[in-house]
């Protein structure tokens, strides 16, 4: 297969996994609290696909994924386009320069970013006065119950990532 095809069918592996992302959260798992707090898994696709890809193409799937997010019906979505965007970039370029292509530090980065993706809203909320420090709690429940999630989605986007390379 060339590797133009190899290519457009990685890019797709990762659309999909993004589609199927959003349709287990917001379908299956939309139903589903604990203490108050869901399920937010999407930022959690983009910083492991922007781990495997690099900055520039990671952030420019996180800007796209976000957007579509976002008009698909999330709420706080012109918050997630921005931060989603930034960490992605940021999580590509730490892969590209400072971290190993390992699926545990994948992981413990799409928490990290999944944190902070989560954050920006929160902070504008409590801004604006419609929430409570209190209610930061939610958030940090939100985390932990993205933990067995991050480790999946960063050993799903390694091997997506490896369509394409040669196997010599």
């Amino acid at each position: 297969m060339p590797a133009r095809y190899q290519n457009a069918m990685k890019w797709a592996l990762y659309a999909l996994l993004f589609l199927f992302t959003i349709l287990l959260q917001d379908s299956i798992l939309g139903r589903v609290q604990l203490l108050g707090a869901g399920f937010c898994l999407c930022p959690l696709v983009t910083a492991a696909v922007a781990a495997e890809e690099g900055a520039e193409n990671g952030g420019l799937f996180a800007l796209i994924s976000a957007t579509f997010w976002a008009l698909s019906g999330a709420t706080d979505g012109g918050s997630f386009i921005l931060s989603m965007t930034v960490l992605a970039i940021v999580v590509g370029y730490l892969f590209r320069t400072l971290l190993n292509h390992r699926w545990w530090a994948v992981a413990v980065t799409n928490l990290a970013s999944l944190f902070f993706c989560l954050l920006l809203p929160y902070l504008v909320r409590i801004y604006l006065q419609e929430l409570t420090l209190k209610s930061l709690l939610p958030m940090l429940i939100q985390c932990l119950l993205a933990l067995p999630f991050a480790c999946g989605i960063a050993w799903l986007c390694m091997q997506i990532g490896k369509v394409g390379q040669n196997r010599g």
